[in-house]
């Protein structure tokens, strides 16, 4: 947004949460115009049709603002903020689609045991691949933040212009630089209140620590990352294993971890967890699913495993060989550094802003 503010008028509309208004207020002196909608993240059985609530009120805010206003393009972050806005619209619009939406519902659907939990993830996918596809209906580019989600939602919606979209690195390098990593500290990252999030850190600690510290038993285990829900919080009842809920600031995290662990076994888009662990000099081991957006090449940017023997093997192997670890953060930090840069994504967006503006007009 900074990069594209040196040539352009912005306005802002933003959903944040409380603690994180002070980020949005931080880019007002580039900006041209600034609203806000506070989310309070919620808990409890209702906590996701909150959240699907707090996507369609943003959708609104942003429909009222650019009808009362004099743009050229609206560029929206998030197929869901899609919902709270009109089919048709005056101007040209580009949609960032976080997440390909199908794809989670995908997994979720084979994952499914038994006759009625595969029906019921049967209908499911059928259902968010019908409301992607309204959305898209709804756009005149649509960026996709790794070319799996871009060819599979060009699959899906053929009538779209669909694009690859750089996703920016998310911390800065040069904070971490000549850090002091402690020793046997793995370390998690995410949203500890997401589906996916909990299934893949409740999945590692029950079925991958445990063969870990058989061969290392002093291993320790951060899982940062805000909301953690009942389920991820009862794993810190385990002295090896420290629940830190939201922190301001992952980079300390990051400096201090030997491994960064990613046994994501759901989900869509592109892993930011892992891009930013690279980018930071943690070396990683992940999933083959979680990879699939990032696209590093295994076993020299990180290493993949998916099954809990060949995932704690991965982990042991980088604990017990510091210059393995050391050449692979090497290796990973340059990749993401030549594919993951900020102006590389902003050129992507001048060029989306300007298709969109002319399909628009040209329509």
């Amino acid at each position: 947004m900074a990069a594209l503010a040196e040539r352009h008028d912005i306005t802002l509309v933003a959903r944040m949460e409380p603690e994180e208004r002070d980020a949005a207020i931080a880019l007002r002196p580039v900006l041209t115009g600034l609203h806000t909608l506070t989310f309070a993240r919620p808990e409890g059985p209702l906590a996701a049709a909150t959240i699907i609530g707090s996507y369609v009120r943003l959708g609104r805010m942003a429909q009222r603002i650019q009808d009362a206003g004099d743009f050229d393009v609206v560029h929206v972050e998030w197929l869901e903020t899609g919902l709270g806005m009109r089919r048709t619209s005056e101007v040209g619009r580009v949609n960032v689609a976080i997440d390909e939406l199908t794809k989670p519902a995908r997994r979720r659907a084979g994952l499914a045991e038994g006759t009625a939990a595969r029906a019921r993830g049967e209908l499911g996918l059928r259902a968010i691949t019908l409301l992607q596809h309204r959305i898209c209906a709804k756009f005149d580019v649509v960026l996709a933040l790794s070319e799996q989600d871009r060819d599979r939602i060009r699959a899906l919606e053929p009538d779209t212009d669909v694009r690859f979209l750089p996703f920016p690195v998310g911390v800065e390098p040069e904070k971490l630089s000549g850090a002091t990593r402690d020793d046997d500290h793995l370390l998690f990252v995410g949203a500890m209140n997401r589906d996916t999030n909990i299934d893949a850190i409740t999945w590692f600690c029950a079925e991958v620590l445990p063969l870990v510290r058989a061969q290392r038993p002093g291993v320790r285990l951060t899982i940062a990352g805000a909301a953690p829900a009942d389920e991820v919080l009862a794993l810190g009842d385990d002295p090896g294993i420290e629940v830190t809920g939201f922190v301001e600031d992952l980079e300390p995290y990051l400096a201090r971890a030997t491994v960064f662990v990613s046994p994501l076994r759901v989900g869509g888009g592109i892993i930011a967890k892992n891009i930013d662990a690279m980018a930071s000099g943690l070396p990683v081991v992940t999933s083959t699913i979680a990879n699939e957006g990032v696209d590093a090449t295994a076993g020299e940017h990180v290493l993949l495993a998916d099954a809990p023997q060949a995932f704690a093997d991965a982990v042991l192997a980088l604990l017990g060989d510091p210059a393995r670890r050391a050449r692979m953060a090497g290796a990973a930090q340059a990749f993401i550094a030549g594919r993951f840069g900020a102006q590389a994504g902003a050129a992507v967006l001048e060029e989306a802003h300007a298709a969109a503006i002319a399909a628009h007009t040209s329509g």
